[in-house]
């Protein structure tokens, strides 16, 4: 058995770094809510190249990232589905066309009120 064998499918075939990459978020998606199970979660990283990451994420309703921070800026984009962002004066509830930002280092948490699909995006804070 090789290092290879050890590596899912998925990385074997995907690029997450280069001069340009394409992906189809609607087939990637589709994908990960197949995977779902109640009340679980499934996660691809689509990108990381030069400091940004960009994570495909699905939640079953009520699942539940508790609170964690991002080293540097970061945005969740709701592509399907309703979450609630708690953190900072009030929650947010975001449902398919939002975008919700947040400076580096803040605390937060995302619910799922009904089955969610959202893009994560975290660029890394400058080298200093």
């Amino acid at each position: 058995m090789t290092m290879a064998d050890h590596i899912p499918e998925y990385l074997r075939s995907h690029v997450l770094a280069g001069d340009r990459l394409s992906v189809s978020l609607t087939d990637r998606a589709r994908e990960l809510a197949s995977q779902l199970t109640p009340g679980g979660r499934a996660a691809v990283t689509l990108v990381k190249e030069a400091g940004i990451t960009v994570v495909l994420l699905a939640l079953a309703k009520s699942n539940e990232l508790t609170d964690h921070h991002a080293p540097g800026a970061a945005t969740v984009q709701v592509l399907e589905g309703q979450i609630e962002i708690a953190g900072g004066a009030r929650p947010i509830t975001g449902e398919a066309g939002a975008l919700v930002t947040f400076a580096p280092g803040v605390e937060h948490s995302i619910k799922a009120l009904t089955d969610s699909t959202v893009l994560v995006t975290v660029v890394a804070p400058p080298a200093g």
